[in-house]
């Protein structure tokens, strides 16, 4: 997905398109939703990134005050995908 990301970002860059993914981990809007899987008890606020949360952050990444965010992948996941 980076990848793609990446490429596109500079093949449309000149028309002024802007390409972005967001990889979440979990959102819902309470852990009943979760049930089933596996959710580590070690989140940092005790709970999953709530829809309206991540609508706030995919409103900002779609903003002019993120114009000039562009060829990258925004992890919403509490940093448990942080690797160098």
């Amino acid at each position: 997905m980076e990848g793609f990301t990446k490429l596109y970002a500079k093949r449309y860059k000149a028309d002024r398109i802007r390409m972005i993914s967001v990889a979440p981990f979990f959102v819902a809007d309470s852990m009943a939703e979760l049930e089933g899987w596996n959710v580590p008890s070690d989140l940092m606020f005790g709970r999953p990134t709530t829809y309206a949360e991540f609508a706030k952050t995919i409103a900002f990444l779609i903003s002019d005050d993120a114009k000039f965010i562009t060829g990258t992948t925004l992890k919403v996941d509490e940093a448990y995908s942080a690797a160098i």
